[in-house]
């Protein structure tokens, strides 16, 4: 029966179910002879029993029953309007009825289809009755052929707009023909005028005026113009209407042809120009100035304006271009769309295909004016999701303003099936493509195999308690670009007296450290020094051809212990070194071991010392020996054993049982006596610097001094030595001085989220920041200098042994490192990033402005539809108030002013749930808090979420949460969304 009907009436309702019975009265009584009605009737979220009280009026109708969450009556009647054309293919007129208005009489709805069938018309209006209080009045509001007149149209118009009109234009008795596409306005007031004033300014002559009878009786106090009147639309509405309307007669001329227009302008092409022509007070100076600032130039997806007016009268220009509709938009399309909206920092809202034109290919956005906002991800989630809709979906383009909204809506597979898997592409490849133009020197340098030379690391049992760590820094330092054909560990098993003595001897721990390392295959073998007096002497006499079974000299210098771990080694070079010695790389690249293997070659030659440090622009210095000179380098150098081996035996004697020379100086004199060399120089990209036994009381301070020479930050006063130069005033952490400080932190973080995290950092568009990272005690951070390196001198890198907890590696990065209070530290975890190139410039805006914390948006993968809203008053009580989220960046000042104690739980510093320990007082204490809802930061949980940890961090969240507020407690709140950005360009 529904496919058979005619005419369909159309009604929207909104809990009005007293009213409706009369409405539905007056459709029963129309009487249209041979043609059928149907009802379709809207439910725009009622909670009323409508169905119920009118049930039995609705049982004689043919009714379709539509639900839908429009919120506007505009949205309401062109969900019937769409439903019409999408389902009811036979009906040929669409009549308009309001659910507290009824039709005026019996013959009203066959009246107008009568003559709008006779002359073929478009559309149909007519006239009507007036009802206050239940009570017809004595008015009139008739409709005369006159009002297809523009003239007298605009007249009317100009009345309402002053309040003077007798009579408001006839809106509410419209019948219009199905598929001809006319549809509402989305405005809140008045969108039934300016329907029906476009349709008789602009199509009159399609337009046909019913007159002998009236159409409806329309309710002066029904709902909508009640709600409008209360809110001070009403009048707003029409002066707004009477602007549009007297600019629409300017839009179409001899120089000129229309192409169209909207709820903000006309548009019109002007020879290779087409211009929009807003309606007064549509813009402002503000944002003009806005949009003069944030949309290109030329290219991009938005058509690139020039902006020509003052006050509240604007225009703008801009090229035309040959072009085709986007009817159908593919997602690939919308996808590069939105990705361009992230970047520029907008979001285009009015998303409908008639606002798209592709150009070249690539899909363009026309619809310059308001609805091209600052960037705000819920309402750019809303126009994605939208955008979705229209291109895989294929749902019509105002489909998803009358469904559920808001981001559980977006994230429900029944809503919007697959637009969170959507949503989080766009993302992830908006992001992959911004870390993409960053550079960074990530890549680990080629390394290949030296076939004819080994490692050796000399140790004794004082090196117990540091062992794996200087095993782990020297191969570490010294494998690049070439691999030593085996790494050996050369133990003196002598346990003492020592010369020189720094620690106990611990022989069994140094032999239990040592078959960790090899099984952990950092070292290929362990070689242990025979202590047998028998073993020694063979030794000693091979070398000298003296037969002392001392294993040491007679200072207590070792000797045949390391000549015998010499004869153990199946290469002809060794490049030997002590185990505390420091290696510094300022670049793995460098074949190091190629050029001490080239000075190595003059036949006079036994082996070449190490380089030191100098200063970089010394440059390179030739490998160089006076004849007989200089000490084979024992801390670090490379032999060429096989010429060692022909040399023997080198001069020594046996002074009170044990050698008088050490195994260097006698070879020493043996170069004297042979006109031999030893060169020292090269390359000052590599050296090795050598620490006094009077630094090893302090590893604390040595572990830095290690980390700052893997990291070739080398002090002035260090140049030109061997031995470690200063004091630990002089090997401290770069301290940073800039105004905006990224402060980062992490443990075992992975390296492609290091590299990541570099990414996100050299893509900003502002560099003038510095750089804190603190690795706390991974298990191997060798990679995070190279990874880092392109931040250059920006950069403070501290890596720490062992872990010492966040709070403390917080204290250390703001409060230590950084210099300036009024400094801006902007958190950033070692395994997340920066995601948008403009994030540092953003966070200077706000800070500029006065701002002394500042929160931006941030995209989570897990959860790629979540939004957060940050808090600012009294966030104790709101658990946390999400001023926790990331991007968080707040003034050292602040930071500094937090007490220990709110940092702690019994004493102890927090080891989770640190941004809630943190943020909170930050908040507290600041004066000017500032959220920017744009996507600064991409945050990847790695944490794993178990209903045990889930409870365990609540319950330290709320000893958090119940420690007293800190100072003074902000009641400051601003959103860095909308009038605000639109002055950032003054």
């Amino acid at each position: 029966m529904l496919q058979a009907a005619s005419v369909a009436v159309g009604v929207a309702l909104q809990n009005q179910a007293t009213s409706l019975g009369h409405c539905l009265q007056s459709i029963i009584d129309q009487q249209l002879r041979d043609m059928r009605i149907v009802v379709v009737l809207l439910d725009d979220g009622s909670n009323d029993d409508w169905r119920d009280a009118n049930a039995e009026l609705l049982s004689q109708l043919d009714v379709v029953y539509l639900e839908a969450n429009c919120g506007t009556p505009a949205r309401s009647r062109n969900a019937i309007l769409d439903y019409v054309d999408d389902h009811l293919p036979s009906v040929r007129w669409v009549a308009r009825l309001d659910a507290d208005d009824r039709f005026c009489t019996p013959g009203s709805l066959a009246a107008a289809v009568e003559i709008g069938d006779r002359l073929s018309s478009a559309f149909v209006l007519g006239g009507n009755r007036l009802i206050a209080d239940g009570q017809l009045l004595e008015r009139v509001n008739v409709a005369t052929p006159q009002l297809l007149n523009s003239k007298v149209v605009l007249n009317r118009l100009k009345e309402m707009a002053e309040g003077t009109a007798d009579n408001e234009l006839p809106s509410c008795n419209l019948l219009l023909r199905r598929g001809l596409g006319h549809r509402y306005p989305d405005v809140r007031s008045a969108e039934d005028h300016w329907l029906v004033a476009r349709l008789l300014l602009q199509h009159s002559s399609a337009g046909a005026i019913l007159q002998d009878v009236l159409y409806s009786d329309y309710t002066l106090t029904g709902k909508v113009t009640s709600d409008c009147l209360s809110k001070q639309l009403h009048s707003a509405a029409r002066r707004s209407l009477f602007a549009a309307a007297s600019t629409w007669s300017q839009a179409d001329g001899p120089e000129r042809s229309f192409l169209g227009q909207g709820q903000e302008g006309v548009v019109s092409r002007i020879g290779a120009t087409v211009e929009k022509r807003f309606y007064p007070g549509v813009l402002g100076q503000d944002r003009v100035n806005w949009m003069q600032h944030h949309l290109p130039s030329s290219g991009g997806a938005v058509v690139a304006p020039t902006w020509f007016g003052s006050g509240s009268n604007w225009a703008c220009t801009y090229p035309w271009e040959p072009s085709e509709p986007a009817d159908v938009i593919l997602i690939e399309e919308a996808q590069e769309f939105l990705r361009w909206c992230l970047s520029a920092g907008v979001v285009c809202s009015n998303v409908k295909r008639t606002n798209f034109r592709r150009v070249e290919g690539r899909l363009k956005y026309i619809d310059i004016g308001n609805s091209i906002v600052p960037m705000d991800i819920d309402v750019f989630m809303d126009a994605a999701a939208r955008l979705y809709a229209i291109s895989e979906l294929a749902l019509p383009d105002d489909e998803l303003l009358r469904r559920k909204r808001g981001p559980d809506a977006l994230a429900d597979d029944n809503e919007l099936p697959g637009y969170g898997e959507f949503y989080a592409q766009t993302l992830e490849d908006w992001a992959a493509s911004n870390w993409r133009v960053s550079s960074t020197r990530s890549e680990e340098p080629a390394s290949f195999t030296a076939a004819n030379v080994t490692l050796m690391i000399k140790a004794c049992s004082m090196d117990a308690e540091h062992l794996s760590e200087q095993v782990r820094h020297i191969v570490r330092q010294l494998r690049q670009p070439r691999r030593f054909a085996e790494t050996i560990l050369a133990i003196d098993a002598f346990q003492g007296p020592f010369l020189r003595q720094h620690a106990e001897g611990n022989l069994n721990l140094l032999l239990q450290q040592a078959d960790e390392l090899r099984s952990a295959g950092l070292i290929d073998r362990v070689l242990v020094a025979p202590l047998d007096a028998e073993a020694i002497r063979e030794v000693n006499e091979r070398w000298f051809g003296v037969a002392s079974s001392a294993s040491h000299n007679a200072r207590g210098v070792p000797v045949a212990p390391q000549l015998w771990a010499f004869e153990q080694v199946a290469t002809r070079y060794v490049l030997q070194c002590d185990i505390d010695v420091l290696i510094c790389r300022n670049d793995h690249a460098h074949d190091y071991l190629a050029d001490m293997l080239a000075a190595c070659d003059p036949q006079d030659v036994l082996g070449v010392a190490f380089n030191i440090p100098h200063e970089a622009a010394a440059g390179w210095r030739p490998y160089d020996a006076p004849p007989g000179e200089y000490v084979p380098e024992v801390r670090c150098g490379l032999l060429d054993l096989s010429r060692l081996h022909a040399s023997r035996p080198w001069h020594n004697q046996e002074v009170a049982g044990a050698l008088e020379l050490s195994w260097y100086r006698s070879l020493q004199q043996h170069q004297r006596i042979h006109e031999q060399r030893t060169p020292r120089g090269g390359d000052p990209r590599t050296c090795y610097i050598h620490p006094p036994n009077t630094w090893k009381h302090d590893w604390s301070v040595l572990r830095r001094v290690r980390d700052l020479v893997e990291q070739a930050r080398i002090p002035d006063c260090q140049h030109e030595n061997w031995d470690l130069s200063g004091t630990g005033d002089d090997w401290s952490y770069p301290k940073r001085h800039e105004r905006i400080v990224v402060l980062a932190k992490g443990r075992n973080t992975p390296l492609a989220r290091v590299h990541r995290f570099a990414a996100g950092l050299l893509m900003q568009d502002d560099q003038d920041f510095g750089v804190v990272v603190i690795d706390d005690g991974s298990d191997d951070s060798s990679s995070l200098p190279r990874l880092l390196s392109s931040l250059d001198n920006r950069l403070t890198l501290i890596r720490r042994l062992e872990p010492l907890g966040r709070i403390p590696n917080f204290i250390e990065g703001v409060s230590n490192v950084c210099v300036d209070p009024e400094t801006l530290i902007v958190v950033v975890d070692l395994d997340d990033a920066l995601i948008h190139p403009g994030a540092i410039r953003r966070v200077r805006d706000c800070e500029i402005r006065g701002h002394d914390v500042v929160i931006g948006a941030m995209y989570r993968p897990d959860k790629p539809l979540k939004s957060y809203h940050p808090k600012f008053s009294d966030p104790r009580q709101a658990w946390g108030g999400e001023v926790w989220v990331h991007l968080r960046a707040y003034k050292k000042r602040l930071f500094d002013a937090i007490p220990h104690e709110h940092l702690q739980i019994d004493g102890e510093w927090i080891d989770e749930c640190t941004d809630y320990a943190t943020m909170i007082p930050l908040v507290e204490l600041c004066r000017n808090p500032v959220y920017c809802p744009e996507y600064l930061y991409y945050h990847q949980r790695t944490t794993p979420r178990t209903p045990e940890a889930r409870r365990r961090k609540d319950a330290l969240i709320a000893q958090i949460l119940s420690k007293q507020p800190v100072g003074r407690a902000s009641g400051r709140f601003a959103k860095a969304g909308v009038a605000d950005r639109w002055r950032e360009s003054d």
